[in-house]
């Protein structure tokens, strides 16, 4: 069947594709702010970091959004009807099926697009019996020099792993029958929306919560009142410092980008990034060799990331694992039996993470 979810960028009246159009307008000008090719309207970088930002202000808003493309589902007359079909065909149908892991297979896809934990970790993909064995890399081999009479202590190098808990990553995508009966061509899309808040957020939140916990055990957290060009490589010097870790990556608040544009010296350093799509997923650029990521793009149901706040982590080898055993499962949900007119599908993932270096994460806040 064809994807009633394959996502483009449109007006938030899904009428006028992003790209091109003369509703989203630069500042004093009548110049759309993403050009037909997809590009942004820029005639330099700070002019560019200006539009990022204005972009991804609409995204925020709720002003842009993201939405099927015409080509798979031409009109939410159609989108009804393929909802339509596959609930007349009963919940058990390969019809209601299809559906159902249409939509979890684009659930995924958008969990490693825009979900900034796949990002920032590697990840292993495993089947039933494995287990997830995450290999600490420690150096514990030591060197010495001796003139005369060596007598050399042995180095017993010994491998340390980490097992980190499974958990269940999953959404119960509920459908009441009186929202069917009256449904304009909207609710697919909706419901597609839900199962993708809850997956993507749970997901990230974890990441968050395990980043936190381990942004303080070797670098002391950074406080600033404004975020600099200094701040930023005082930031990235204390991961270096521990045995030389490539920083390849920044995670920050949208409201850093802010702080970013202002400070002229930023611009030097900033390697731009001029697709609209790309900054609607979350990358904003490069600084200093590390990719620039964000959830600010999102709209305020799916942020997790707290204002005012900078991470910055080790290449993905250097960080940690995300593990996942087999593909997002789905199920058909049918509450008849609860006393419930709803249908739908439980969409979940069985996953394990794993920050295992502590020394490739530090985290800075806006004071």
């Amino acid at each position: 069947m064809s994807n009633p979810f394959s996502k483009t960028y449109v007006s938030k009246h899904g009428d006028e594709v992003l790209a091109g159009s003369k509703q989203f307008t630069r500042p004093g000008s009548a110049e759309p702010i993403v050009a037909s090719n997809g590009e942004i309207n820029a005639s330099n970088k700070v002019d560019l970091m200006k539009g990022i930002a204005q972009l991804m202000a609409l995204a925020s808003a709720g002003d842009i959004k993201s939405t099927h493309e015409e080509k798979a589902v031409a009109s939410m007359a159609e989108q009804k009807q393929v909802l339509a079909e596959a609930v007349t065909a009963g919940v058990h149908s390969d019809a209601f099926m299809a559906l159902g892991e249409t939509m979890a297979a684009q659930v995924n896809e958008t969990l490693g697009r825009e979900g900034f934990s796949r990002k920032l970790l590697q990840f292993r993909q495993l089947s039933n019996g494995d287990v997830l064995k995450v290999r600490l890399r420690k150096r514990d081999t030591l060197a010495f020099v001796t003139t005369s009479n060596p007598n050399v202590i042995a180095s017993v190098a010994r491998q340390q792993f980490a097992i980190p808990d499974m958990f269940n990553l999953s959404c119960n995508v509920n459908i009441e029958k009186i929202e069917m009966a009256q449904d304009t061509g909207d609710l697919l899309q909706d419901r597609y929306e839900d199962a993708l808040e809850q997956m993507m957020c749970a997901e990230d939140r974890v990441f968050l919560k395990l980043a936190r916990e381990a942004s303080g055990s070797y670098n002391t957290p950074f406080g600033f009142s404004d975020f600099t060009p200094t701040v930023c490589s005082s930031m990235r010097t204390a991961i270096q410092s521990n045995g030389g870790i490539p920083v390849t990556q920044m995670l920050i608040s949208f409201d850093i980008w802010n702080d970013i544009i202002a400070q002229p010296e930023f611009t030097a350093w900033y390697s731009e990034i001029a697709k609209h799509e790309l900054v609607l997923e979350g990358n904003l650029g490069t600084l200093m060799g590390m990719n620039i990521i964000t959830d600010g793009y999102r709209i305020d149901t799916l942020k997790v990331l707290p204002e005012r706040t900078v991470y910055m982590f080790g290449a993905p080898e250097t960080l940690g694992v995300i593990g996942q055993w087999g593909d997002m499962s789905v199920d058909s949900v049918n509450k008849a039996n609860d006393g419930q007119a709803r249908v739908g599908w439980f969409i979940s993932a069985i996953e394990a993470m794993c920050l295992g270096n502590a020394r490739a994460i530090v985290r800075g806040q806006k004071l």
